[in-house]
């Protein structure tokens, strides 16, 4: 039997909280758009670590989640005011709305979503339409210099822009990284991320961008590390040489990139090297002349602080050894003949890596193909001295291709390519040393049916496909359904 219970009259229900309206006037939307203190933190997805992951998760709860939920109307609503006020905008209002919409261009924050990125990356060119240079001026002065201002670095003059005789304070000294002075690593820290990007904005503007460019190079943090060399390639990308030179900037560049490469062990070492190497061979070719020994020596280094040491001490590590082997074919090509030095230890690696393991699996197939195109690019580059380690070379290839027939692989994804930069590889080793066909004879001898696809040209696999199409047509056989 059912008990009815008569409980009265119910206590109403507590209203929903009706959302927050929109502003309308620009300095209240600007103002809501300021990056939460609480994403200073790196974003989880930049780091392999899952303790740092599970750390910073609990951030992004609550507030801190329903705000950049929110973010994307609150720049629709800037982009619709922006493009009601037209011209009537002065330079002010244009880079106090650029200082909050520049933040949520970079895609890789954790304030950002894709549609604030896209709805950023849309109305940011509005903005600087008119006059740039003036409103550019206004953001670094007004907006970016203070946030800097307690993290001052100490071997530059904050106010030219060059590189100070001595460090402020003397040698050795620090304390620009105490915690209390990190307000920059904000959202609107980000806003160095605007560079100019012609070569007379650069010129004019060096004082304000370099200062704390060379603060986030130098930072503690990988990922601020990674942050201000990503800066810095753009940088160079639009400086003369001359100025760079002449503010002695180019030794602090070097410095920096210097020991971002020996991070070799956090779990950012693998982005972190990823843009530290481009970024120094472009500081390299940028600041010394070509063909010069001054040239020749710089990139030696790099070649062995770069490549050499994360090799020596990456172990099994593939998102270290990756980025090495990614950007080893264009430092060799600025070295030139030069790189032979380094063949007794280019070499070994490289046929190492094609071996291991053996078979090839799904997760070391990347690595071993992009092994494979930097050993042909050695190869090739290096030409004239490779002729006393064809067997090293040969003894790797043909391990590799064993290795390949083991897991049943032709015709699978991913594997071709890993056949196919085998021919080439060979197809070079017959370039720079055709005695090596002595060498490929008696390995065709070991097994016939084994290795014979291996080492026939390519020239005879072009012949070989091309036979069925010259062959002419039996008589009687079907004509592609056509009639006569």
């Amino acid at each position: 039997m059912a008990i009815i219970e008569d409980l009265g009259d119910a206590p109403p229900s507590p209203p929903r909280p009706t959302p927050r309206a929109l502003p309308s006037n620009l300095p209240e939307l600007c103002m809501r758009l300021v990056i939460p203190s609480g994403f200073a933190t790196p974003a989880p997805w930049a780091s392999n670590s899952e303790e740092e992951q599970m750390q910073y998760e609990p951030v992004l709860s609550g507030d801190l989640r329903t705000w950049r939920d929110a973010a994307p109307k609150l720049l629709q609503a800037l982009a619709e005011l922006v493009e009601r006020r037209g011209t009537k905008m002065d330079e002010e209002d244009r880079a106090t709305a650029v200082v909050a919409v520049a933040p949520f261009t970079l895609e890789d924050e954790a304030w950002s979503t894709l549609e604030s990125v896209k709805l950023a990356r849309r109305l940011l060119p509005t903005l600087l339409t008119r006059t740039p240079r003036p409103i550019l001026t206004h953001v670094l002065t007004s907006h970016l210099k203070p946030l800097f201002a307690r993290n001052l670095h100490t071997s530059v003059n904050p106010a030219t822009g060059r590189m100070l005789p001595r460090p402020r304070g003397g040698e050795g000294t620090s304390g620009y990284d105490l915690p209390e002075a990190q307000g920059w690593k904000s959202g609107s820290g980000r806003l160095i991320a605007q560079l100019p990007e012609q070569r007379g904005d650069v010129q004019d503007l060096w004082h304000l961008v370099v200062p704390p460019l060379i603060t986030m190079m130098d930072d503690y943090e990988p990922f601020y590390k990674i942050r201000g060399i990503q800066l810095c390639n753009l940088l160079l990308s639009v400086s003369d040489a001359g100025l760079v030179q002449r503010t002695g900037i180019a030794t602090l560049f070097s410095k920096s990139l210097s020991t971002a490469l020996t991070f070799l062990t956090h779990p950012l070492s693998g982005p972190l090297l990823d843009h530290a190497l481009p970024t120094s061979l472009r500081l390299i070719t940028l600041t010394t002349p070509p063909a010069s020994a001054e040239r020749s020596n710089a990139l030696s280094v790099l070649v062995s602080e770069g490549i050499l040491q994360p090799w020596s001490m990456a172990g099994d590590r593939i998102a270290v050894i990756m980025p090495t082997l990614a950007h080893l074919p264009a430092i060799i090509d600025a070295l030139g003949i030069v790189s032979a030095r380094f063949l007794k230890a280019f070499i070994p690696h490289l046929t190492l890596l094609l071996t291991f393991p053996s078979p090839p699996t799904t997760v070391s197939l990347p690595l071993q193909v992009r092994n494979a195109k930097a050993l042909e690019h050695v190869l090739h580059v290096c030409a004239p001295r490779v002729a006393r380690w064809r067997g090293k070379v040969l003894d790797g290839v043909v391990r590799c291709w064993v290795g390949l027939r083991e897991a049943s692989a032709p015709g699978k994804a991913g594997y071709d390519e890993l056949e196919h930069a085998l021919y080439d590889i060979l197809a070079a080793l017959r370039e720079a040393c055709p005695e090596v066909e002595a060498d490929l004879t008696a390995v065709h001898a070991l097994d016939p049916l084994l290795f014979a696809p291996l080492l026939v040209t390519r020239l005879d696999q072009a012949v070989a496909a091309a036979e069925p199409m010259l062959k002419p047509a039996p008589t009687g056989a079907a004509t592609g359904g056509l009639r006569y």
